[in-house]
């Protein structure tokens, strides 16, 4: 099923260069599958769910390249958005997940998303060991 939704504004989230090149560049409406669309979540700016898909594909990128694998262990720094999509892709890929950070609430987070292991880096200086 088709949607037609008003074309996104300079600096907004937008389409993606086929999308873009089939629509148009700069229409005031386009017609494109429902299946293309997803709702910006209300406490996200469109800048903020701009990023959304850069994150994600940085961390897809980044693991599968060179495919990261099943019972393989992956390292992540911080708990932004890369570091999050590189956590569940790796989870997806059965491969085991460390991530590290200085804050205690965001390895919490990090743990209930399926980080195997988390360390503190600040609580714990010499970190590299425990990993």
């Amino acid at each position: 099923m088709e949607s037609v939704v008003p074309s996104p504004t300079a600096g907004s989230a937008g389409l993606t260069r086929a999308e873009q090149s089939r629509a148009g560049r700069r229409p005031e409406y386009v017609s494109l599958s429902e299946r293309a669309l997803v709702r910006t979540p209300a406490y996200l700016s469109d800048d903020e769910a701009s990023t959304l898909p850069i994150a994600a594909l940085t961390a897809w990128q980044a693991l599968t390249l060179k495919p990261l694998q099943r019972d393989q262990s992956l390292l992540v720094q911080g708990t932004g958005g890369v570091s999050i999509f590189a956590l569940q892709f790796a989870k997806l890929f059965g491969a085991r997940v460390i991530v590290l950070s200085s804050s205690d609430d965001k390895l919490a987070r990090a743990k209930k998303l399926g980080a195997d292991a988390t360390i503190n880096y600040r609580k714990n200086p010499v970190w590299w060991k425990e990993v």
